[in-house]
């Protein structure tokens, strides 16, 4: 009895284990049956969420290891080919023989092109980087502009992107709002696609945004990784250098960034500038004097991070983040003049700058059946500035004409919270949520006119917006509520705003795009503008 109830555990175990490690194989050809190398096979879930991908070897052979049991979409494409699309239902280990591809090139001259390795989403193109994209390049931003994306254009060397039409490029990693910095230390080659969105809707927070671009990284389950770069002067102070270490742990991933850039350099300003003092007008020339106005500054920041992922279920992401900035000295020596006078004065600025900005930001993503997602994200900061500055006017440096001495010691506190739901058709996608930012801004001024300033700020919105595409004609619509609060001293404002949008959008292929948007949103000026 003992031994049957052993072999019946062994077998169950047995069937457990095979069910947990499913493989999808397969060989790769052209219609004159020749083996096609290097073909991207990537197998996707039914809602579109990547699951595993490789290339074909010499032989035009392709095998996938450790799949579930499942619904998915097998994507077979390579350059010059019409892609092949299989719907399976997996339930055991498949292996699908030749996969013919048919000839679809578009030939532009000598060259053939295909977009093969793009595909389209009601809401995005998804790029799925080739193997000799990934090994020239060593970072993202050298991945990015290696991808040659319609609209995006990359610059290298600042670590910055724009979109042509105007508007900011918001950068995400794995659907995470990330800064600049971040994107700047990730790897190429742990880069598994990455997701264009040219015409972000309202769940992205910003009705001018003109992008944004979404990094999705390859996951390790165990190990870890460090990355640095420097970039330094020889012969002067100047740095940009930062260092990126991760460490992965079954569904947990730890992380740590460091940032750091310097500077010291002299500037010159010109200047034509006119005053309107009641009946009086002022018209004067000011022409900066450039060894006399050097800058020094100084900037480290340093992030922590954890990531707590679960496929097709939930992602909870937490970074800590530390920005501290000094600039020692700003200076600037000026010389100037009233238009039509040869008498002219001297104006010199002196200025030290200092900030410490630690900020926690929580996200949490939980995927629902039916193509549905619910994201939640809070964030708090704390931005603590001193400012300490010296202005002075004069003919005779020793008998000035103004000196004006200004100490500002501020504290900024801002909580931000949102609430995003995600409903995907294959056409289609519906999508509402409401956000809320609260801030109080407290600054004391000493010096020449000291005085104090407390003020508070929240804003509250909530939306509905309904975005689709029909071939190559892409619309959306939403509807939404705005209502902007201020307060200082006794003094208080609120401002309500209703907030539509229309967007539409027609793809003229080879000729272009064509857009047309109209939107209503509120110009809410900040704290510090207001104080």
């Amino acid at each position: 009895m003992k031994t049957k109830l052993f072999l019946l555990l062994l077998a169950l175990s047995v069937l457990r284990t095979q069910a947990q490690s499913l493989s999808i194989k397969g060989r790769v050809t052209d219609t004159s049956q020749e083996a096609i190398i290097a073909a991207n096979v990537s197998l996707w879930t039914i809602d579109s969420t990547l699951v595993t991908g490789v290339t074909s070897d010499a032989q035009g052979k392709f095998t996938l290891h450790k799949i579930k049991a499942g619904d998915y979409r097998l994507s077979i494409s390579f350059i010059g080919l019409q892609s092949e699309n299989i719907l399976l239902k997996l339930n055991k280990s498949l292996d699908l023989g030749d996969v013919q591809l048919q000839e679809d090139a578009v030939s532009l001259g000598e060259v053939t092109v295909s977009a093969s390795n793009v595909l389209q989403r009601v809401d995005r193109q998804i790029i799925l980087p080739s193997e000799s994209q990934l090994k020239r390049s060593f970072g993202a931003y050298d991945l990015l502009n290696n991808l040659g994306i319609a609209r995006l254009q990359v610059d290298n060397l600042s670590n910055s992107m724009s979109v042509s039409g105007g508007g900011s490029v918001q950068t995400r990693i794995n659907g995470i709002k990330v800064t600049d910095k971040e994107i700047a230390a990730v790897r190429a080659k742990d880069v598994l696609r990455v997701e264009f969105i040219e015409d972000p809707g309202k769940q992205y927070g910003d009705d001018e945004l003109g992008a944004v671009v979404n990094i999705i990284l390859r996951r390790r389950e165990t190990g870890g990784v460090v990355n640095f770069q420097l970039s330094d002067s020889p012969h002067t102070l100047w740095g940009e250098n930062f260092l990126s270490a991760k460490f992965n742990y079954k569904n947990s991933e730890w992380g740590i960034d460091y940032f750091n850039k310097n500077g010291k350099y002299h500037s010159r300003l010109e200047s034509h500038e006119t005053f309107y003092l009641g009946d009086r007008t002022i018209d004067r020339i000011k022409e900066g004097i450039e060894d006399e106005s050097p800058s020094l500054s100084f900037i480290n920041n340093l992030n922590l991070t954890y990531n707590l992922t679960k496929a097709d279920k939930y992602v909870f992401n937490a970074i800590f983040r530390n920005n501290l900035s000094n600039a020692p000295y700003q200076n600037e020596l000026n010389k100037m003049w009233a238009v039509g006078s040869t008498e002219s004065i001297y104006s010199y600025v002196n200025n030290h700058t200092s900030s410490y900005s630690p900020a926690l930001d929580l996200y949490f993503q939980h995927t629902l059946p039916h193509q549905q997602s619910i994201q939640v994200n809070v964030t708090g900061t704390l931005i603590h500035t001193k400012n300490n500055r010296k202005y002075k006017e004069y003919k005779d440096e020793n008998a000035p004409l103004a000196d004006i001495q200004t100490l500002v010691d501020g504290d900024k506190r801002s909580v931000i919270g949102e609430a995003i739901y995600e409903k995907n058709f294959k056409e289609v996608k519906l999508s509402g949520g409401a956000r809320h930012y609260q801030m109080r801004t407290e600054n004391e001024y000493k010096g020449s006119n000291p005085t104090t300033s407390k003020m508070d700020q929240s804003q509250t919105s909530a939306f509905f917006e309904v975005q689709g595409k029909v071939k190559d004609f892409s619309y959306a619509g939403s509807v939404g509520m705005t209502r902007a609060w201020f307060k200082e001293s006794e003094e208080d404002h609120a401002y309500y705003t209703f907030t539509p949008t229309v967007r539409l959008s027609y793809n003229l292929k080879k000729a272009g795009f064509l857009r047309y948007r109209f939107n209503i949103s509120p110009a809410i000026p900040s704290l510090g503008s207001l104080t």
